[in-house]
């Protein structure tokens, strides 16, 4: 097992520590401001942008504020899903889980408004993970994604000497597809903590939203402009 490979299941199953604020109050102390919840943080927010930011001031104090996933956590729980964008949390049982463990078909959610009040559209969800996965900044989150994805050795979109692979926007395209009112990705190999991944890092965008506003605009011809941001 590869070390980003570990990294990720640390992340997997540690997670439910970063959601918990651990207090001691002595008894009969009175609790100030009890309507107000603190969050110390190693540092400032780096980023808003889900697909650069991957420091915990960012990530897991504001992006979950800010943006919604297609499926998250059940309260406490790990283990367990609730539908968020997703109308539903796909399962073998329900058809969203292939028997083989690769595919993952999401039925996306209508009449959902981004802030702009544009409507949120299948093909804004696969965007999302798209540019998640390929804009790819060094020592950003993008890996999370494309590793279970694309594979495991398929971790970074570019090569040895920092060029963007030929066919990372092809593997990418293949694997995300849109069918109708749903999204289905197809992993490379079985990964069975994918859902905890998705809970945690599906988050989507607007792509008119992003794209007048300077961002990626999807298309392979203009990937390399935008990847790896400074």
């Amino acid at each position: 097992m590869n070390v980003k490979r570990q990294l990720l299941a640390l992340l997997v199953f540690t997670l439910a520590f970063s959601l918990v604020g651990v207090t001691g109050i002595a008894q009969g102390q009175v609790v100030k401001n009890p309507d107000t919840l603190i969050i110390q943080s190693i540092g400032d927010p780096e980023s808003l942008d889900p697909s650069f930011a991957y420091d915990t001031a960012s990530s897991f104090v504001f992006l979950w504020n800010v943006y919604e996933t297609l499926i998250f956590f059940n309260g406490g729980r790990t283990d367990q899903y609730v539908p968020m964008l997703a109308t539903e949390v796909p399962s073998v049982a329900n058809g969203g889980i292939s028997r083989d463990g690769k595919t993952y078909t999401f039925k996306i959610r209508s009449g959902v408004k981004f802030h702009d009040g544009s409507t949120m559209t299948p093909e804004d969800v696969k965007y999302s993970l798209m540019r998640f996965m390929l804009v790819d900044r060094d020592g950003g989150p993008s890996w999370i994604l494309l590793a279970p994805i694309l594979g495991f050795d398929t971790q970074t979109t570019r090569d040895d000497k920092g060029n963007l692979i030929p066919n990372i926007w092809d593997l990418a395209n293949r694997a995300i597809q849109v069918r109708g009112n749903t999204v289905a990705i197809t992993l490379k190999e079985p990964y069975a903590p994918f859902l905890n991944i998705m809970a945690s890092w599906s988050m989507v965008v607007s792509k008119r939203y992003v794209v007048q506003n300077g961002g990626w605009d999807g298309a392979k011809a203009t990937l390399a402009k935008y990847n790896n941001p400074e």
